[in-house]
């Protein structure tokens, strides 16, 4: 939960994600028309983090597990400005 209250953990998020996730994680947009492995995660929020540097994630509702010890859902605001860098 430390990254998704608003603020960048220290070292960064992509750094916080690379310590974090386990190796078979999966994330999964769209009502899973979009599913992401770790590497494939990892290198769209490398990405993302060139054009939006101060890139945050503020839940606006708890963090929950759907129906799994393994998947979590949860809802965020998502915030940042972005730089004149195209990605």
């Amino acid at each position: 939960r430390e990254v998704f209250d608003g603020y960048l953990p220290d070292g960064g998020l992509l750094k916080w994600y690379e310590q974090h996730l386990a190796d078979d994680f999966q994330a999964v947009f769209e009502g899973g028309k979009v599913k992401l492995d770790k590497q494939a995660y990892l290198a769209v929020t490398a990405d993302l983090l060139k054009s939006f540097p101060d890139f945050t994630y503020t839940r606006s509702g708890p963090i929950a597990y759907a129906d799994s010890p393994n998947i979590v859902v949860w809802t965020a605001v998502v915030k940042g400005r972005p730089t004149d860098r195209q990605i």
